[in-house]
């Protein structure tokens, strides 16, 4: 893993603090989003096929 054990539990930690925010409802969640995505770059993390389902369940929740 690229980032170990404490690489695993700030994405976890991040990927909580969206959900219960509830998703990406308005501009300062997306914010929220594009901000979490430039720490993983930084961080050289990537949540791979979890963000396959993300983009997926967030798809099926605007139709």
């Amino acid at each position: 893993s690229r980032g170990g054990e404490g690489g695993l539990r700030w994405l976890q930690r991040e990927a909580q603090t969206l959900l219960q925010k509830g998703g990406i409802r308005t501009p300062a969640d997306l914010d929220y989003l594009r901000q979490f995505d430039r720490e993983c770059i930084e961080r050289n993390l990537s949540p791979g096929g979890s963000a396959d389902l993300l983009i997926l369940t967030w798809f099926l929740a605007q139709i």
